[in-house]
């Protein structure tokens, strides 16, 4: 998997994420959290 290809699944990703709010009982919330925050912890 090329970069490009690794940027836009996580923009797709993110995009996904942050227009969701089902988890009620935070099963998902850490994945949520880590995918929206990818940006800052994933190097360049």
């Amino acid at each position: 998997m090329n970069q490009s290809d690794i940027e836009h699944r996580d923009q797709v990703l993110r995009a996904y994420f942050a227009g969701s709010d089902w988890d009620l009982v935070g099963e998902y919330g850490l994945n949520r959290e880590l995918v929206l925050k990818s940006s800052q912890l994933l190097p360049n």
